[in-house]
C-alpha cells in the first residue's frame, strides 16, 4: 500500500527547510518550458511550490493545483488569496482521473508524490494524456537512504522502479539522477 501524507499534518509541507533540498527555480528552468506554459501542481499538499510554478508561468500562462484531499485544496485556496492573481486554478483530482483536458498540460510536476501513488502505471497514463506531445514530466522523490526527513525508505520506489515505470508508461526518460542528499530526480518527455 503507498504512504499516504495526513492533511492534518499540513504544517510540515510548510517548512521553509524543504527548500534546502533542492532548488525549485533552478529545476524548472531545466524542464525547458515553452512561453506562457501550462504547469500541473501534481499534488499539490499545501501549494508550497505554487509560487516557483506561477513565476515560471509568467508572463501569462497558468497553474493548475491537484490534489485528491478537499482539506488540502482549501488551505491553498485561503493561501492564493494573499499572493497570485487568479493564476492558479484549483483541480480536485483522482487516483485515476485528472478532469484535465487532452494534450493541454506542458509540465507534471511531481515533488515527494510518486510514493503517495496507489497506481503509478495508471496515473502515469492519465499524465501522459494530458500532456501535450514533447511535455515534460518532472518527478522529485524521496531517496532510499536512511534519512532524517520523509517517509520510511522502504515505503518509497527506486530511482530504478520509477525509471522503469516512465519508460513502461512509453516516456522517454532524459534525467534519472540524485538530487541532493536526500531526493531523487527523474525528467521525461511524453513521444511526440
Amino acid at each position: 500500500m503507498a504512504h499516504k501524507f495526513q492533511p492534518q499534518n499540513f504544517a510540515r509541507l510548510e517548512n521553509p527547510d524543504r527548500l534546502t533540498l533542492f532548488s525549485p527555480e533552478a529545476l524548472l528552468k531545466q524542464c525547458n518550458l515553452p512561453v506562457n506554459p501550462c504547469l500541473l501542481d501534481v499534488g499539490t499538499g499545501t501549494g508550497f511550490y505554487l509560487q516557483f510554478l506561477v513565476q515560471a508561468a509568467e508572463p501569462d500562462g497558468r497553474v493548475m493545483a491537484i490534489d485528491t484531499s478537499p482539506e488540502m485544496l482549501t488551505h491553498v485556496k485561503e493561501k492564493l488569496n494573499r499572493w497570485t492573481e487568479g493564476r492558479v486554478v484549483l483541480v480536485k483530482g483522482a487516483e485515476d482521473w485528472l478532469p484535465i483536458p487532452d494534450q493541454s498540460a506542458d509540465l507534471a510536476w511531481l515533488v515527494f508524490v510518486f510514493h503517495e501513488l496507489q497506481n503509478p502505471r495508471e496515473y502515469l497514463d492519465e499524465l501522459k494524456r494530458v500532456l501535450k506531445p514533447g511535455g515534460t514530466i518532472c518527478i522529485v522523490e524521496w531517496n532510499k537512504k536512511v534519512r532524517d526527513k520523509g517517509p520510511p525508505p522502504e515505503e518509497v520506489p527506486s530511482r530504478a522502479e520509477m525509471d522503469g515505470a516512465l519508460r513502461n508508461a512509453g516516456f522517454a526518460v532524459e534525467r534519472s539522477e540524485e538530487l541532493g542528499l536526500y531526493c531523487e530526480l527523474l525528467l521525461a518527455r511524453t513521444v511526440p
